[in-house]
Parts: structure tokens; sequence; C-alpha cells
């Protein structure tokens, strides 16, 4: 603390400790393609070099915003979709194994009520 009763930050630990890590033991490296892309959008969103397979986004640091980016990233890159809820609790190997399991996420072009923006853009693509 400062003088002043304040939190001081210059005396606080570096944040990419073992604080950031896992609970569950020691670190374990991707072992699948897909572990792998997950691992690889995690730490650039996270700004972290190492991701195991017991690590949880939020326990590292993420937030929802930031899962939303994720799960975005993957789903532009498998073409699967899995249910956003999975990130708050599961790990980044049981995450894997939801986008294993999944199939293709449905298409833009597949979708048979185009909403009321689709509808606008219609309407204004039609005028002379």
């Amino acid at each position: 603390m400062t003088p002043n009763g304040k939190v001081d930050r210059r005396a606080l630990p570096d944040p990419e400790g073992s604080a950031l890590r896992s609970s569950s033991g020691a670190f374990q490296p991707p072992q699948t393609a897909t572990e792998s892309r997950i691992a690889a959008i995690w730490s650039e969103l996270l700004c972290i070099p190492q991701i195991g397979r017991q690590d949880n986004f939020f326990d590292l640091g993420g937030h929802s915003l930031l899962a939303m980016r994720a799960i975005a990233l993957m789903e532009q890159g498998s073409g699967k979709r899995i249910r956003p809820a999975s990130y708050v609790l599961e790990t980044m190997s049981q995450i894997a194994t939801h986008y294993d399991a999944s199939e293709k996420a449905p298409s833009a072009a597949a979708e048979t009520s185009p909403g009321l923006f689709g509808k606008l853009i219609s309407s204004i693509r039609r005028r002379p």
C-alpha cells in the first residue's frame, strides 16, 4: 500500500506468473490440431505465450467479449459452432473435444428468413 492507502501497483508481482496458470497441475501442451488452433487463438487474444490443455479461458484473464472473438475466429477457421457457455467452465481440451464432435455451422446463405436488416438491404438493391 502507498502512504495514502492506495494499492502500490509497482510493488505487485508480474501478472504473467503462476497465478494465471490453471490450478490443475503442470503445463500440458496441446496434443491435437484443434487444441493447437485454440491455443494459438487464445495466445493471441490474451497475450500469453503458452496455453495448456488444462487452462480455462476466463482463468487466464479472458472476458466475455474476448470469448466471443475467440469463438468467432474458431468458427471462421473450422466452420463449426459450439455453445459459448462451454468457454465458461471447461478447459481448452474439453472445448477442443466439442469442436471435434460438432457438425459444420449453418451458412448465412442457408438461412430462410433474411431478417429485418436483410430485407432492408434487398429493397435498397432493387431500387433503380
